[in-house]
């Protein structure tokens, strides 16, 4: 089932220092064992100097990455040699022949596909222009709440696991929360509804947005890329067909970069990182990826999480936990998805005038 590491042919090969019987092409379990295996391993890497990682993933060599200077060599300096992505034949059958472009081949239909979805669909002027469509859901879900408000569940408003971690967060760390709800009054106040136009001034907003997916990012570990040739990534030769990953959750709490890498500091952002932003163009923060295969959706992510957590969790209602105890934020380790193991609950109480909720109607 598995390939043979020794049958691969490096003259200058990455360290081994385990093996693991990944089913499939899962890195991971989803089961806390291996998820702490794989961080302790990552750990090894880094204290031996080896960032790389050769694991047998049951369909050929894989290639993980968990360091800024060589995610940089990676997906800059060898982008083009990584822009194309391992077939699957579940991306081959439920993608149609591999037509969904983000998990198809490098090539004429995945760029001409591409250029369309991020000019068309995804591009900063399109998402804007979309407003008036993503507005009244928002609006209306609020006042959906608001006629039963008294618990919600993390899976009904907060539809992005990244939505549910900042809540989590937020409702372990008060004064984090105060903070932002108090950055929201003095810019927005309580006679209006927050607007997307808002944003740009709710710094403090857009550093919890951060810090979340500097924490939570969107995917632990990257979808996977494969090599179209035989390259060579930091001395080492790397043959065609590996596949790389980005071990996302390990670049974002390297101790090199972050201060404190697993606490939440949303004020990191405004201090020492306030100039790191998630374009994919500062390798230790890739919370959508970088490079040809970075999520084209980023922007679109961007808007609408700090306009859900501005609308909902600050504005909209007062969040409080139904118990004392910490808001549980374990996650399982997935390629695609944060995803938590539990819903998150929290009591909600609303905040504005009730005429406001039903400003949309």
């Amino acid at each position: 089932m598995y390939s043979s590491i020794s049958s691969i042919s490096f003259s200058t090969s990455p360290a081994i220092l385990y093996d693991l019987p990944y089913a499939g092409s899962a890195i991971c379990s989803v089961q806390s064992k291996q998820k702490r295996i794989w961080r302790e391993k990552t750990t090894r890497y880094e204290v031996t100097g080896e960032w790389f990682q050769k694991h047998p993933t049951g369909v050929g060599q894989a290639l993980v990455v968990s360091d800024a200077e060589l995610a940089k060599e990676c997906f800059n300096t060898s982008d083009m040699v990584f822009a194309t992505r391992p077939k699957a034949l579940a991306a081959e059958l439920m993608g149609y022949n591999y037509a969904t472009f983000g998990l198809g081949p490098y090539g004429d239909y995945w760029r001409t596909m591409h250029k369309m979805v991020m000019i068309e669909v995804l591009s900063q002027r399109r998402v804007e222009m979309l407003t008036y469509i993503r507005l009244p859901e928002v609006r209306g879900s609020m006042k959906n709440i608001y006629e039963a408000c008294v618990i919600l569940t993390g899976g009904i408003v907060t539809t992005h696991a990244t939505l549910t971690s900042a809540l989590s967060l937020l409702l372990n760390n008060p004064k984090a929360l105060q903070m932002a709800q108090e950055e929201l009054d003095v810019h927005v106040g309580k006679d209006r509804l927050v607007e997307e136009s808002d944003i740009t001034n709710l710094v403090y907003l857009q550093a919890i947005m951060k810090e979340t997916m500097r924490l939570h990012p969107p995917a632990l570990i990257s979808p996977a890329r494969e090599s179209m040739d035989n390259c060579i990534i930091a001395g080492y030769n790397i043959p065609k067909g590996t596949r790389l990953m980005l071990n996302t959750q390990k670049l974002h709490r390297d101790h090199k970069v972050w201060s404190d890498p697993n606490q939440f500091l949303p004020k990191r952002f405004l201090t020492s990182h306030k100039d790191t932003y998630s374009k994919g163009q500062q390798y230790e923060y890739l919370p959508f990826g970088c490079g040809r295969r970075m999520c084209p959706g980023a922007f679109f992510c961007n808007k609408d999480f700090a306009f859900y957590v501005s609308q909902f969790i600050l504005q909209g209602f007062v969040p409080a936990k139904p118990s004392k105890d910490p808001v549980d934020i374990s996650e399982n380790v997935k390629l695609t998805t944060n995803m938590k193991d539990f819903p998150c609950e929290v009591l909600l109480s609303p905040s504005l005038s009730g005429s406001l909720y039903y400003a949309n109607e």
